[in-house]
C-alpha cells in the first residue's frame, strides 16, 4: 500500500485496526474495479467514502435515516 493511503489508528486498538481490513479491501475493490456500493453508513460504505475522498472524489451517498446520515457525513 502506498504510504499516502495509510491513516493513523489514533486511539483505536490494534485489534480494531486489524479488523478494518476486510471492509476496506471490499470498498477498494468496489470503488476501483467492480462498483457500485449501496449505502454510505455501513462498514463498507463508510470505508468507500473515506477512500473516495482520499482519491479526490466528490461523494454522494444514500442512507436510510438521519442517524446514518450523520455516520456517512463523519466519514
Amino acid at each position: 500500500m502506498p504510504s499516502d493511503h495509510a491513516v493513523p489508528l489514533g486511539d483505536a486498538s490494534f485489534d480494531l485496526g486489524a479488523s478494518l481490513g476486510v471492509p476496506a479491501m471490499t470498498a477498494h475493490r468496489c470503488l476501483f474495479a467492480d462498483g457500485p456500493i449501496d449505502g454510505g453508513a455501513g462498514a463498507v460504505g463508510r470505508m468507500a467514502i473515506e477512500l473516495a475522498v482520499l482519491a479526490g472524489a466528490t461523494v454522494v451517498a444514500t442512507v436510510s435515516g438521519p442517524e446514518k446520515g450523520e455516520l456517512a457525513r463523519a466519514a
